[in-house]
């Protein structure tokens, strides 16, 4: 999982062009049409992976954290978020973070 402290943040992915801000993501699909979305917490940090054609986008808001994945869409809320990978076989991005109290690594 990328940290993100500098704004604004652009990848591609698929023919897509995400631009994330501090509380706003933007993204520009395959065929021109612009979406977005502002948010009233804070992009903390992001995971993207080709191969699997999926982002996360981790946000932090007062009540807790929480992901948008491309593919699960909203996820959470999480105590702590330290670290995204994708699971080899399934292609499923892997929180390793906290929830209710209990650490280990939870499946997006």
């Amino acid at each position: 999982m990328e940290k993100l402290t500098d704004y604004p943040y652009t990848f591609n992915l698929a023919g897509e062009t995400i631009e994330v801000h501090k509380s706003m993501i933007r993204k520009i699909t395959v065929d021109g049409i612009e979406q977005k979305v502002s948010l009233d917490g804070v992009v903390v940090g992001l995971s993207h992976s080709e191969e699997n054609n999926d982002y996360v986008i981790v946000i932090q808001y007062p009540v807790g954290i929480y992901m948008i994945t491309k593919k699960y869409g909203w996820l959470g809320p999480f105590e702590t978020a330290e670290e995204i990978t994708y699971d080899v076989e399934s292609g499923i991005p892997v929180l390793k973070g906290q929830k209710e109290g209990k650490s280990g690594l939870y499946m997006l």
